[in-house]
Order: structure tokens, then sequence, then C-alpha cells
């Protein structure tokens, strides 16, 4: 097979997140519909972008879509989360994956504000720190409905001792009131 001839998938995926954290939202969507619509198992395997032969591993570059979508960057070591979704959607909802957890965000815009909800599936979460895009405004945290201390302002958050949020716990960012 000659190189000229082939797809590399993983480099199309690195191309449309690309496009996205760049703020091109729609280039990069409309790279990664192009790129699903050829594997939509119709006439290829879905589970199986082949280059460079069967189950290349470059194709794992389509999670990066994800992190560029929800803007979610998680440093494990100084415990510290950042959310700024591509695009300011007024809802967002996806999974998200750290060192020692998962599950889902929750992200709302609407008249009355910024709602978050950060719900650990599996294993936990740890957060200090927790930096927000995307929005104004003083916010409140509540961990399964009871209030956290926290300073900083809208953009940043600081819980002074870490939060950790177990598996079946949501951690509830809001507007203040």
């Amino acid at each position: 097979m000659r190189y000229c001839d082939e797809v590399w998938t993983g480099i199309e995926y690195q191309v449309a997140a690309h496009a996205i954290i760049e703020g091109e939202v729609e280039t990069g969507l409309r790279l990664a519909k192009a790129l699903r619509d050829r594997y939509d198992g119709s006439r290829r395997n879905p589970y199986n972008e082949i280059e460079c032969g069967d189950h290349y591993s470059r194709a794992m570059a389509g999670w990066s879509l994800l992190e560029a979508l929800t803007g979610v960057r998680y440093n494990g070591l100084a415990h510290a989360l950042k959310i700024s979704p591509a695009g300011s959607p007024e809802l967002l909802q996806a999974p998200v994956v750290f060192g020692d957890g998962w599950g889902t965000l929750c992200w709302q815009m609407n008249d009355s504000g910024l709602k978050i909800d950060l719900i650990c599936a599996n294993g936990r979460f740890i957060i200090k720190h927790l930096s927000i895009g995307n929005q104004g405004g003083d916010l409140t945290a509540e961990l399964d409905g009871r209030g956290l201390a926290v300073t900083g302002d809208a953009e940043a958050l600081d819980f002074g001792d870490p939060v950790t949020v177990n598996a079946g716990s949501i951690l509830s960012i809001r507007p203040a009131r």
C-alpha cells in the first residue's frame, strides 16, 4: 500500500480537534462528521478505522475531539480542573475521565446563569482549583447538596482543602444569589 493512497484518520481527528480549539468549531465539526460518515457501518466497520492496517492506534486521536469540545483539562498533580466548552454552548453533556474516575459533565447556560454538575459514576475526582470559561458572575459550589466554602471569582474557584467527589456524588456549581 502506498502512503499517497491512504487516509490517515488519526491526522484528520487531530486537525478537527485543533480547528475547534482555535475557535473554528463549525469547521472542526464538519471534518469530524465527514470522517465518521466514512465509517458509519454501511460500507465500513464503525469500530475499525483502517489506517496502515486494521485497528491502527492513531485513530485513538478521536478522543482529542472530546477534550476540544468540552474544554475539560485536568491536572491530577495540582487537583486543578478547567472547564471551557468550545463555542459557548447553552447545553452540553459529555463524559469526563480523570486519573482516578469517570463520569458526566452537565453544562447549562440560561437566563439565570451557568449551572454545572460534575457527576462521578466510578472512582473519584479530587478537585482543589476549578477554572471556568465562557461565563460571568459569582458562583457557589455544593457537594451532594451541602454548601462548600470557596474563594476566588467567576473565573476561578479555590476550595482550600481538596474536595473529593466519590462515585455517586455530584459537585454542583451555580450562580451566587
